[in-house]
């Protein structure tokens, strides 16, 4: 018999200073498969108007789904992101290329 499965994840600020230490101890730590990128990172993350995709990452649910756009370094191209989540499986779907645009911008 397979016991309940826990899943937690939790958030924390670094600073720009303190980020280099902290990916190599967790890479010493836990080693990847995936290295860290490194340099500049900015997302914007998208909901339906109940914050559905919120709700499901607050909550825990077994099944859940980001819809984000993600740029590197100031880039003025982006990635539109579809990452989805199950206990066992992550998965991305990413469409390269996107125009990254300012807010004041986005009523085009």
């Amino acid at each position: 018999m397979v016991g309940k499965l826990n899943y937690n994840e939790h958030k924390y600020r670094v600073s720009a200073r303190d980020l280099p230490a902290v990916a190599e101890y967790l890479s010493a730590a836990l080693g990847t498969t995936e290295p860290y990128f490194e340099g500049i990172v900015e997302s914007r993350y998208f909901d339906t108007l109940s914050l559905l995709a919120l709700g499901q990452c607050k909550d825990g649910a077994n099944r859940k789904a980001k819809y984000r756009l993600r740029r590197y370094n100031d880039d003025s191209l982006a990635e539109l992101q579809i990452k989805t989540k199950d206990l066992f499986t992550v998965r991305k779907i990413k469409s390269r290329n996107v125009q990254w645009k300012p807010y004041a911008d986005w009523n085009e």
